[in-house]
């Protein structure tokens, strides 16, 4: 778990984000002074995520989280000022919350992305009682949202790290409010399934219904030029009734989607306004936000200038989707395919394919291939890298393939695939970072690490294996560890029932491991790399149930302590087996 805590708060605006919203319409706040500046101050955190270039400023009291475009243009996708972190800061927060207008009361919401989370602490801090899901896509926004503004797991609140369209489609949870924010920004440069494009058709958006409890409520902030228009017209066509309110001098709309078969009248919206300013003290009117609803036949009421900074996030994003298989024999010829994407009214100029950092093969026109002749020996790391018609640049992630040895690498592919179970038995499955074993004032505990299709034949001899991980810091002090693996034919994932690691059958075998000293963190070098660990996976693989394509669970204890990175803390560093047999 990530230990360093700068503060206690923030706010958020870009990749899908969203607001929770407290339980009872009682707000307790002094108020929050609309003249606070944010967005300056000297930078105190930067890093460049798989989705993000990210930037943190601080100017007095003033925390701001930052999303840096291509040509180092900042869009503020959180403020907060540490001396009332509840207050909300930028204005289209607080017109999420018309939702109050509709409903008073909310028991259960979902916020579809984290950002700094100021509109969480806003509803921990007056509805404590309120049970809050947050889903974020990126690892790395989970990371500083807990370093730097105190967002992390507790009681009634829940952080997923998961893309918002997978999880709406597969959750069976019913949630009173759900709260979108997946137009803005760079979501869809950080999405490399195109996920904010699904968000906006009709039959998604219907989806989004069976999702809704009784009398529940979607609000969407739309915020992008030239198609604002036509998302506010998928929202009307999937839901029976929808409420847009403009944010004053803000290129922002709140449209609020109701199930209700009857539309609320303008003036019953305002007595609830009048009455909700009369019992809190918020920070901000909501009679304002009443007055600011766009009158049902007024289409071309809201004539507010359009903000156009989001485009410069636009750039393309591009996919390996060839080679499906992990190795080649000698001389085989290897195809090569990718997809690529273009956005913000650019094309896609062409795809270079990547091998081993050197530049083999391009192609202008889609599919875009190749067909590889002449691979040497070994292990090879593929990419593509697409260049769209504004000279914006994205490579994807890399694919491992092996030539001439049968081989296969496999990482940790989604948050509950690596967890931590504590002395207590209590589970932990979206930590930035695996405790390797100590975790201060928690104790010794025990991490599990799960690899999922592994396409491993049944009766195969294992050769080699080892697990590599990445130092999440400089950890240096005698540590020695235990590995094993769970001994099933198709391990699952972890959850959050006690005990979830420490209760699974565990091989016979096991392997001794007392990592040298980490020094630099960000490593990923040998001296994070276990020593061989083919016995364990021989006798899992040995049982008649094996079947290819099965999941594997490591599971590691001992004592010392060594930081290493998880799947939650950067997605590209996260633990990786590798297998030779």
């Amino acid at each position: 778990m990530c230990k360093k805590v700068i503060c206690l708060v923030s706010f958020v605006l870009v990749l899908g984000l969203a607001a929770g919203v407290a339980c009872g319409a009682v707000f307790r706040s002094e108020g929050a002074s609309n003249r606070r500046v944010y967005g300056r101050g000297a930078v105190e955190f930067e890093v460049k995520s798989d989705f993000s270039h990210i930037r943190v400023r601080r100017q007095g009291s003033i925390l701001t989280l930052l999303f840096v475009s291509d040509g180092g243009l900042e869009v503020v996708e959180s403020a907060v000022d540490l001396e009332s972190p509840h207050d909300l800061l930028v204005p289209y927060s607080r017109f999420m919350f018309a939702s109050y207008l509709f409903r008073p009361k909310h028991k259960r919401v979902l916020v579809v992305g984290l950002g700094g989370g100021a509109m969480i602490h806003f509803l921990r801090h007056y509805a404590p009682q309120q049970r809050v899901d947050v889903v974020e896509i990126d690892p790395a926004v989970v990371k500083v949202a807990d370093e730097y503004f105190g967002i992390r797991p507790g009681e009634n609140l829940r952080i997923i790290t998961a893309d918002g369209f997978r999880y709406l489609t597969e959750t069976e949870e019913r949630y009173d409010v759900i709260y979108m924010d997946a137009f803005l920004g760079p979501s869809p440069e950080t999405d490399r399934t195109g996920i904010p494009l699904r968000l906006k058709t009709v039959r998604f958006l219907k989806g989004i219904r069976s999702k809704l409890a009784p009398k529940g409520l979607v609000v969407f902030n739309l915020h992008r030029v030239g198609t604002i228009k036509d998302d506010t017209k998928a929202i009307r066509d999937a839901f029976p009734q929808t409420y847009v309110f403009p944010v004053p001098r803000r290129g922002n709309r709140i449209v609020v989607a109701s199930l209700a078969e009857t539309r609320e009248e303008q003036s019953v919206l305002s007595q609830r306004a009048r009455q909700l300013d009369r019992d809190s003290r918020a920070g901000f009117s909501f009679e304002e936000i009443a007055r600011n609803l766009i009158r049902q036949g007024e289409p071309n009421y809201y004539s507010e200038r359009l903000l156009d900074v989001e485009l410069a996030f636009y750039r393309p994003t591009a996919e390996i989707t060839s080679p499906v298989k992990d190795y080649f024999d000698s001389g085989e010829s290897i195809p090569l395919e990718a997809q690529a994407t273009a956005y913000g009214g650019s094309k896609v100029q062409r795809v270079e394919f990547i091998v081993d950092g050197i530049t083999i093969a391009s192609d202008t026109d889609a599919p875009y291939v190749f067909n590889w002749i002449g691979a040497v020996k070994g292990r090879h790391s593929i990419k593509a890298k697409v260049y769209d018609s504004k000279g914006r640049t994205k490579e994807s992630f890399p694919m491992t393939i092996f030539v001439g040895m049968r081989a296969l690498e496999r990482s940790v592919s989604r948050s509950t695939d690596d967890a931590e179970e504590n002395a207590n038995g209590s589970m932990y499955t979206n930590s930035s970072d695996l405790e390797l074993i100590n975790d201060g004032r928690r104790g010794d505990q025990i991490v599990g690490m799960r690899f999922a299709d592994l396409q491993l034949p049944k009766g195969i001899s294992i050769k080699k294996a080892y697990l590599q991980f990445t130092a999440d810091g400089v950890s240096t002090e005698s540590t020695d560890l235990t590995i094993y693996a769970e001994l099933v034919t198709n391990a699952e994932t972890f959850t959050q029932v006690k005990g979830n690691i420490s209760s699974r059958k565990r091989t016979k075998a096991s392997v001794k491991w007392s990592p040298e000293p980490w020094n630099v963190p960000w490593q990923r070098s040998e001296k994070q790399r276990t020593p061989d660990l083919f016995s364990l996976i021989q006798e899992v693989v040995a049982q008649p149930g094996w079947r290819e394509g099965n999941a594997l669970v490591f599971i590691i204890a001992g004592s010392g302590n060594r930081d290493a990175v998880s799947f939650d803390g950067a997605r590209r560093y996260a633990p990786m087996l590798h297998i030779e047999y």
